[in-house]
């Protein structure tokens, strides 16, 4: 089984640490330390570097508003797509609706496979 090609969805840079840290309103050292299963020193050592590794960099970024504004604007592109698919096949339905009704007006010819059968009458000879 191959795995789709997500690479594009992710970003090609971001912001360094410090910048994206400061845009979610410098949260504390053990705070990052828990959310990431590291110990706080480990953090500090990122901070003081400006440095992180890539895993960590990027759940920050998806985490600043950067990364929710790239989210939203997907979000936004998948329901404005949706939605005009929603309006085509709704008209292709209602013209294929009307053509329908307009054969089974015209074209009651009593066909073997009419949806409905009427039994005639038998007349009987005396």
């Amino acid at each position: 089984m191959s795995w789709p090609d997500w690479s594009w969805k992710m970003p090609r840079s971001w912001p360094t640490l410090s910048v994206m840290l400061d845009d979610l309103g410098n949260p504390p050292a053990a705070v990052l330390a828990r959310s990431f299963g590291v110990s706080v020193g480990t953090v500090k050592r990122w901070m003081r570097d400006d440095r992180a590794p890539r895993a960590v960099q990027l759940a920050v970024y998806w985490l600043t508003s950067w990364g929710r504004q790239e989210v939203h604007a997907e979000a936004e592109q998948a329901a404005r797509l949706h939605a005009a698919l929603y309006e085509a096949l709704r008209r292709e339905n209602l013209a294929l609706s009307a053509r329908i009704e307009y054969l089974e007006k015209v074209g009651d010819f009593g066909s073997v496979n009419a949806p409905y059968f009427v039994q005639p009458r038998l007349k009987v000879w005396r």
